[in-house]
């Protein structure tokens, strides 16, 4: 790239698998390389990285914001580091990153813009506290994407965030998320269980389309506004509705929610019923070990109903409860603690 270019277009070389650097001369005001990789001349902006570079790469801790497209269509990108430096991730700026596997998003991110990781590889994603909104089509076609945990900063879930995301079986949101907007996860063919906070206020039109939910959970005792086709019809007829205890003369006359056929009535923490039996442990002072339950969801409540934590896939780790009485979900069934 010559001294006198000013600017860059969008995809310019995009999905060229076999570009594996770029060089910027010098003494060129607007951009810079290091390594190949282009950035803004101050470091702040990653602009594009070959598409034919390998392996994983570690972004400058100079970088606040990475461009728009800036690593889209990179096919052998298998790992990316980012710094405590990242505010935002641009629009579509890992699009179609297939072998990206695993992102760790530090504090410091507060944005994911548009398209941020659609229909890349990723099968983990661990998402930074300071984020308040989830992206529109952040994380949309990211079929090998399993199970996701909300930090407890974002109130919103924008439009088709996690659409057709066909790995995803269970959904717990932390009860600060206010909004889930229209077709959020719209496509998760193999979503079977939803728990919705007693924070969400509303449900956009389709945010649950096409998925083959059995259970429901709202912890609100007022039912969440619905817009239109939340559900697919064999939803009414299929899922059940679990509400809190005293809710479902409320659930059922409401114009949203009457369509559905089965309600129950369900504690504070989203669990049914509780057997100690079908689940081991071993407890020290406020540590407690699960037996059999690796590779599950587990969930720990307070019980009042506060979420407390979850952990997508045990690995047999220690888990802090807090004193006084835990409910912890795993798997499928729960189990009462109480650490004096």
């Amino acid at each position: 790239m010559g001294s006198s270019l000013k600017e860059l277009g969008i995809c310019a070389f995009s999905d060229n698998q076999d570009l594996t650097a770029v060089s910027v001369d010098p003494t060129n005001a607007t951009f810079k390389d290091i390594d190949g990789v282009i950035f803004s001349k101050d470091g702040s902006l990653l602009v594009f990285y070959p598409a034919g570079k390998q392996g994983n790469y570690t972004v400058s801790d100079q970088v606040q914001s990475i461009g728009t497209y800036s690593f889209s269509h990179s096919q052998n990108l298998t790992g990316v580091v980012f710094p405590n430096s990242l505010t935002t991730i641009g629009e579509n700026a890992f699009y179609y990153c297939n072998n990206l596997n695993n992102v760790v998003l530090p504090s410091s991110v507060t944005n994911l813009e548009t398209g941020a990781f659609s229909y890349s590889g990723l099968t983990s994603v661990t998402l930074s506290n300071s984020l308040d909104s989830i992206g529109p089509e952040a994380f949309e076609g990211c079929e090998g994407l399993t199970s996701v945990e909300f930090p407890k900063s974002v109130k919103k879930i924008c439009n088709k965030a996690f659409a057709w995301c066909g790995g995803l079986k269970e959904l717990y949101f932390p009860n600060s998320v206010e909004l889930v907007d229209k077709q959020g996860f719209y496509g998760c063919e193999n979503l079977a269980k939803l728990t919705l906070p007693s924070s969400i206020a509303s449900i956009g039109e389709r945010a649950f389309g096409k998925c083959n939910l059995n259970e429901i959970h709202s912890l609100n005792a007022q039912p969440p506004k619905l817009y239109e086709d939340v559900f697919d019809d064999e939803c009414h007829y299929l899922a059940t509705v679990y509400v809190p205890v005293g809710a479902i003369n409320t659930y059922k006359a409401d114009d949203n929610w009457k369509g559905f056929r089965k309600f129950q009535e369900d504690d504070a923490t989203g669990i049914a019923s509780v057997n100690d039996k079908q689940c081991g442990y071993t407890l020290q002072g406020n540590s407690i070990q699960l037996k059999g339950a690796t590779g599950k969801t587990v969930t720990v409540w307070g019980v009042d109903g506060k979420h407390i934590r979850t952990i997508n896939s045990y690995e047999g780790e220690s888990i802090g409860l807090n004193h006084g009485v835990n409910i912890l979900r795993v798997g499928h069934t729960a189990i009462k603690v109480e650490v004096k």
